[in-house]
């Protein structure tokens, strides 16, 4: 993996882009956000409450969660100590918008463009904070299919480790996974992959195919589970994402279907030296690419389930749980992996962690990386 390199930039767009981040005019567009909420403490900072940070708006935390503050390199920044975002101006106006290119965003805060937050959904807690009780009996049901699946189902299927072949995984890097809790195969067939679940999953409670359709891994009228199509399977605690193993039938094909809430990232370490290095990649498949690269024994990768599906807490967590280590940000090299890893970075370095971002020498990913050394060989 290599590290990134600024590409060459318009000068008048890279000044744009300065001025904003420096931030004179933050404390205003904020103010034109969110109104009186935003309170002065001194002439170095103002606060409000977390409910109006425009990543979480998070309610019945700190009433000075959400801070803009006059940084000691002179820049303005706002932070929220609820779910960890912040940024300089350019990231207010992009977490605010929701659709923001950084060269719009700089833009609008320039020009002093303020948006303002919905009041009806300034006032509203995160969605990821309220579980109806369906909810949270679909989620038991659901836990109680991947523990099942986990102890019951192996990973041997031959047809789903040809593909894997085919991507240059090797069955050693699918059984460390596998080994790991992490993994899993079914048979290739659709109705004999239903089956076998159905017969693992049943139990003096329910049958098989009405624990499916209690975790919602079957829709209620169909003849088979959806899993029954894509054969492999990653498994979290609380969630479970089924692959296809072929190329998908057109652009609006998933490769993936993922079931529950991530509570927790997916991650992989082989040894037991003092953490070193922080991993983090996109998705299983690069995950088992990198497994098949050589993972060192002083290292943890991290697989987030995609650019827009991973949480600020993931990160500060590691931090604090891994203070000395330094993250690689080892995400596709496109614009949705370049974005993904700013946002990251800035969350890392907020909490003292240490960041760069690498990749591929070849290709999108760390899969093309993968292939393109087993052409060469």
């Amino acid at each position: 993996m290599a590290e990134k390199t600024a590409p060459g930039r318009n000068p008048g767009n890279t000044a744009i882009i300065e001025t904003a981040r420096r931030g004179a005019m933050l404390v205003d567009l904020v103010r034109r956000s969110i109104g009186d909420n935003l309170r002065r403490s001194n002439d170095r900072r103002w606060e409000a409450n977390s409910e109006h940070c425009p990543a979480c708006r998070r309610k019945g935390t700190s009433a000075n969660a959400l801070s803009v503050f006059h940084g000691s390199d002179g820049n303005w920044r706002w932070k929220c100590q609820s779910c960890g975002e912040g940024g300089t101006a350019i990231d207010w106006m992009i977490a605010v918008s929701g659709n923001m290119s950084v060269l719009e965003a700089a833009r609008a805060a320039v020009g002093n463009e303020a948006i303002a937050l919905p009041a009806a959904v300034a006032a509203t807690p995160a969605a990821a904070d309220v579980e109806t009780e369906d909810e949270k009996q679909k989620t038991r049901a659901l836990v109680h299919c991947i523990d099942r699946i986990r102890a019951t189902v192996g990973w041997g299927s031959e047809k789903v480790l040809v593909y894997l072949r085919s991507r240059g995984i090797s069955d050693a890097s699918t059984a460390a996974l596998a080994r790991n809790g992490n993994l899993c195969t079914l048979p290739v067939e659709p109705y004999l992959a239903h089956r076998m679940l159905c017969e693992v999953l049943a139990n003096e409670q329910h049958s098989g195919e009405a624990w499916l359709m209690k975790s919602g891994l079957m829709k209620e009228g169909a003849r088979l589970t959806a899993l029954a199509y894509r054969p492999l399977l990653f498994l979290g605690t609380t969630w479970l994402e089924a692959r296809i193993i072929r190329a998908p039938k057109d652009k609006d094909e998933p490769k993936g279907i993922r079931y529950g809430k991530q509570s927790t990232p997916l991650s992989f370490r082989n040894g037991n030296q003092p953490v070193a290095m922080i991993t983090v990649v996109e998705g299983p498949i690069d995950l088992l690419s990198k497994i098949e690269l050589g993972v060192k024994p002083n290292q943890i990768l991290v697989c987030v389930p995609g650019v827009v599906s991973w949480k600020p807490e993931w990160l500060t967590a590691g931090v604090k749980g891994y203070p000395t280590a330094v993250w690689e940000l080892a995400l596709d090299n496109d614009e949705p992996g370049d974005t993904a890893a700013e946002k990251m970075g800035r969350i890392l370095a907020g909490v003292g962690g240490v960041w760069r971002r690498c990749l591929p020498f070849v290709g999108k990913d760390i899969n093309d990386e993968l292939m393109s050394m087993r052409t060469a060989v």
